[in-house]
């Protein structure tokens, strides 16, 4: 009996893979553009993370290299703990990635396949839905965007599977492996994903009341607030963290509408342009919303078909963002207004489109057998079809001649509506469909040949959209090392960089801010959305003259100057050498007072700044200003001598401003300059203060000769403390409490998970197992 029941798994696994495969070789790497985000982001930093455990775990938990200093493993989208991201221990880097790309579309066609076998359908059904997941427009571009992005994707359908079987059978098992699987799908650390998620599983949950007598309502309530809550606790050793650095960051509250729709949201003009181009962010494929629209023909289906079709019509119509009235409500919801880019709200539609597609396959099946007329199942079929193509047909003459012109194609208005091979799929699914009415002996050809349309779909659209690839092999990361290689004797561990980048040709991947990391140099800034909020307003008033207001200051702002930079902001950095492409050396050139150029080999020029501030140094008094802004302004505007005295926002705790009256010559060095670890010996002429130009951040404690003393925020976003006169010790180390809480945390909840599944293990006897047949729809 396995057999034959392992059979279809085993088919369907195999079909995963292949199709994996497929995807990472004709759609990842065919494009002419590439993407940025897995080499320019997340590449960096599994780098980053493999150099620091070959220090012994040195800069896991801060990363002194960008941004004159940040939290790591607290930034949400590092995902230090998500179990894929092994790989990168036992591959070659580049094969690694590769192989989390391939394993992430492998996870989500495999786990669409059983959620479809869950809710009832046949494996040629499942299979259906499982290949539109995986190889569908979603799956694909949130692979090319980044495995963050695609890795708790890629766990939606198992997610639903967990949630299904739950519903049919509520107790604590069920509940424990749903907040398992949940719970590995919040550590890739994106949780805007997340957020969707749990929304669809309340949606689910909130459906089976709504529309069913449950047996045991209180059970099921029960092991629905356990499955759902104890995933936040299994993972509160990487949750607290980040709701640590989320609340120093710009996205500490509720977004604006201009940040939240920074990168655009639907609209009927973009959804024909989407339907027109193939775009990735296109939910709607033709094949498979002809078969989605199936699963309403036949009762077994429709319960089912009603709940998942209805999820991906209204995440649909939030895509469409502020100002419609859908989103204007939800907006209202807890978290409703917390993530920009309405059109991720598409990533949902895409897989309600998927078990759509699976259910309508049954349904079709369904009908066959008992005989029902296929005349309102074809139109049902074609109506959807028709819909898309109508829409497209009606874009503006000028959006189709963009076509043309991107693709260097001529073709007719059917042609740019739907390709050859999109046309061949969906006359394939009528005529199988057709012969499955007609000739019900021929079932099983005919739901091959329905599959074979679902395949031509998969094969013949994603071309036409496949215009961003990986990078064809290894990454050129380290192509620039050599500069840096020069320049590492003139650095000491009072100086850091300022790295400036071309973003016009940032695909090269061979000079990014990220190279800072590579190469373990200092740099003073990242490209990192989750940058706290105060060095973010820090680095654009530097930058550009203004202040970071929005999240579009922080995510489209370029590294280089520009006519409104501020000199004296950058001398506070400690940024000893400017390290710039050739597009922006005219800019670095025109800054006042002028730099110094370094001659170095290759097409980057370096410049040294002779005015920079010493990372650490005395000074003998500090003054309140207790308007941040106007504490910034003086900073980049004023006449203060800023190597004698720092601005700070309150009064130190001695209350005592100090004296700068006379000069006061002191002596700073570093002892120790560990990323969480730093020592620094300073001879005071008398008592005073010790800037450290260190980002200012919680977890961050100090020392004076051994006795723990306030770490005061001065010269806006950098660290300061009180120091005696003489010689003194000063320690500072990075130990948050968030980290230790959250690990204590997700302690107790691993122990009470593993207890609640042994435990229902052994209550689980052969004679109260329930049976193991399939649930039909309903």
């Amino acid at each position: 009996m396995r057999a034959p029941r392992a059979f279809p798994l085993g088919i369907a696994v195999a079909s995963a893979v292949a199709s994996a495969a497929w995807v990472m070789r004709f759609r990842l790497e065919g494009g002419p553009y590439l993407a940025v985000d897995p080499h320019a982001y997340f590449y960096p930093k599994m780098l980053y993370a493999l150099a620091s455990l070959r220090e012994g775990g040195r800069g896991l938990l801060w990363n002194p290299f960008q941004n004159c200093g940040q939290p790591f493993f607290g930034i949400s989208q590092t995902g230090l703990l998500y179990p894929p991201h092994l790989l990168f221990l036992v591959l070659d880097p580049d094969l690694a990635l590769r192989a989390v790309l391939f394993l992430h579309l492998s996870i989500g066609g495999i786990g669409a396949y059983l959620l479809g076998r869950e809710v009832g359908v046949r494996p040629t059904a499942a299979l259906a839905g499982a290949l539109v997941f995986e190889m569908g427009n979603a799956m694909v571009g949130l692979t090319i965007s980044s495995p963050t992005h695609s890795a708790p994707y890629a766990w939606m359908p198992a997610v639903l599977l967990c949630c299904e079987r739950l519903l049919r059978q509520p107790d604590l098992r069920q509940a424990a492996i749903l907040s398992l699987v949940l719970a590995v799908a919040m550590l890739p650390g994106m949780p805007q994903t997340v957020f969707f998620l749990y929304q669809v599983i309340i949606l689910r949950i909130a459906w089976e009341f709504a529309t069913r007598a449950v047996e045991r309502p209180s059970a099921l309530l029960g092991a629905s607030l356990l499955g759902l809550g104890l995933p936040v606790l299994l993972t509160a050793i990487q949750l607290l963290p980040e709701l640590e650095v989320a609340r120093q960051s710009m996205r500490s509250g509720s977004l604006t509408v201009w940040e939240i729709t920074l990168f655009g949201n639907v609209d009927p003009s973009l959804f024909r342009r989407q339907l027109l181009t193939r775009n990735l962010g296109q939910p709607f494929l033709p094949v498979s919303c002809m078969f989605a629209a199936a699963a309403l023909i036949v009762p077994e289906t429709r319960r089912s078909g009603i709940f998942y079709g209805g999820i991906a019509l209204f995440f649909f119509a939030l895509s469409f963002g502020p100002g419609t009235s859908v989103f204007d409500a939800y907006s209202h919801l807890p978290g409703g207004a917390m993530f920009r880019d309405p059109n991720r709200f598409g990533w949902v539609t895409s897989f309600g489109v998927a078990v759509m597609t699976a259910l309508g396959f049954e349904a079709l099946m369904r009908a066959w057998k008992q005989g029902r007329p296929a005349g309102a199942a074809i139109a049902l079929m074609v109506l959807p079809a028709a819909l898309l193509w109508l829409t497209a047909l009606t874009a503006p003459e000028e959006m189709r001649r963009e076509y043309e012109q991107l693709w260097h194609l001529s073709l007719t208005p059917s042609q740019l509506v739907f390709s050859a091979w999109e046309r061949g799929a969906a006359i394939l699914a009528l005529v199988a469909v057709a012969i499955g009415f007609r000739a019900p002996r021929y079932a099983h050809w005919a739901g091959a040949g329905m599959l074979a349309a679902i395949g031509m779909q998969v094969l013949g659209s994603p071309p036409w959209t496949s215009m961003i690839s990986l990078y064809p092999g290894p990454p050129p990361v380290w192509a620039t090392k050599p500069v840096f290689t020069a320049l590492a004797g003139s650095l000491s561990p009072q100086d850091r960089v300022y790295l400036i980048p071309d973003h016009a040709t940032k695909t090269e991947f061979a000079f990014m801010a990220k190279t800072a990391s590579l190469v373990r140099v200092p740099n003073i800034l990242d490209y990192e959305p989750l940058v706290t909020r105060r060095y973010a307003d820090f680095s654009a008033l530097m930058r550009a003259g203004s202040h970071a207001r929005t999240l579009e200051d922080v995510l489209r702002r370029g590294p280089e100057p520009t006519d409104g930079f501020r000199r004296r902001l950058l001398d506070l950095t400690a940024a000893r050498f400017l390290i710039v492409a050739p597009r922006f050396a005219d800019a670095v050139e025109a800054i006042e007072p002028p730099l110094r150029p370094v001659e170095v080999s290759g097409e980057l020029s370096v410049w040294e700044n002779p005015n920079r501030v010493p990372r650490a140094f005395y000074v003998p008094q500090v003054e309140v200003v207790a308007d941040a802004e106007a504490l910034l302004e003086r900073l980049a505007e004023g006449n203060d001598d800023l190597r004698r005295v720092a601005l700070v926002e309150e009064l130190p705790a001695s209350r005592q401003l100090g004296d700068g009256s006379q000069p006061h010559a002191a002596t700073v060095r570093f002892t120790r300059d560990n990323p969480e670890d730093v020592v620094l010996e300073v001879d005071a002429p008398r008592r005073g203060f010790l800037v450290l130009a260190d980002q200012y951040f919680p977890g961050w404690f100090a020392t004076v000769n051994g006795q723990p003393v306030p770490i005061q925020r001065a010269n806006y976003a950098f660290r300061l403390v009180e120091v005696p006169a003489g010689r003194s010790i000063i320690a500072f180390r990075y130990s948050p409490r968030s980290l230790w809480a959250g690990a204590c945390v997700s302690a107790i909840s691993a122990i009470t998970a593993a207890v609640l599944l042994r435990r229902s293990s052994r209550s689980r006897s052969p004679k109260t197992q329930p049976p193991k047949s399939r649930r039909r729809p309903a």
